[in-house]
């Protein structure tokens, strides 16, 4: 938090004589756990002295906070003027002008050791949440045609467990034990041996300072699959809507895959 406020004050200063405008920024995610309650604070700075009148040459910002994000997409954007042709026919010479959004959003892969820079999803793009994130992931798993990665396998538990954090408390608003509702959510009675994967999944390998020598041991790629695809079966037997609107904002997935 010291170091981004020298920075700030380092670019207001090259602002006010007129320099700033030509140097080209980069912001490395500001925000660390210590942080989270000053994330619109941090954001407020950004657009104040470098966004709302583009006093930049050119921006680069990276996050992992998806809360950060959701502020990073309020930043004032710079408009680039192009000219394009104002009627359908052909023979057309006629041209208007057309202003876009001169901003681009990317997302850093990790595969195979190797990191790359992906076009972001347009799930992520567009969405003020997490929820719908965390279900692309648990459709994801669900839906590979090979084995999980290793990316894959040891987030997909803590994926799991934050999702159904979300869902259940929006779904049942009770103190009530939340164990409860899991059951009466995957009918446990009816798919003890899936619930049971499910469960063991959520609570044993989301939490490795607890239970340390089974996260060293990770359950295999198949059980993951099979877990994911039982929860995406009682997500559309529950609530079909939801499920429907929930594949609908994240069909880009597909369409890459």
């Amino acid at each position: 938090m010291v170091a981004f406020c020298y920075f700030i004050a380092l670019a207001y200063n090259l602002k006010n004589i007129g320099k700033l405008t030509d140097v080209i920024i980069y912001i490395d995610d500001p925000i660390s756990s210590l942080d989270s309650n000053n994330i619109f604070y941090i954001y407020s700075l950004i657009e104040n002295i470098i966004c709302k009148e583009k006093a930049y040459k050119q921006l680069f910002i990276s996050t992992h906070n998806l809360e950060f994000f959701k502020y990073l997409r309020k930043l004032t954007i710079p408009k680039k003027r192009t000219h394009i042709k104002s009627c359908n026919d052909p023979s057309c010479t006629s041209t208007k002008k057309n202003d876009n959004e001169d901003l681009s959003f990317y997302l850093i892969n990790k595969e195979n050791n190797i990191s790359k820079l992906d076009i972001l999803p347009n799930y992520l793009r567009k969405y003020n949440t997490e929820f719908n994130y965390l279900f692309s992931q648990i459709w994801n798993c669900a839906h590979a045609e090979t084995e999980l990665g290793p990316d894959q396998i040891y987030n997909f538990s803590n994926n799991m467990r934050k999702f159904f954090e979300v869902y259940t408390y929006f779904k049942y608003p009770s103190d009530q034990d939340k164990s409860v509702f899991r059951e009466k959510f995957f009918d446990s009675e009816n798919n003890l041996n899936h619930f049971k994967l499910v469960d063991r999944i959520a609570n044993e390998y989301s939490h490795a300072d607890e239970i340390f020598d089974r996260t060293m041991r990770p359950i295999s790629s198949q059980e993951m699959i099979t877990a994911a695809k039982f929860i995406l079966d009682r997500l559309k037997a529950n609530d079909v809507t939801q499920y429907d609107a929930l594949v609908q904002s994240t069909k880009d997935i597909r369409e890459e895959n």
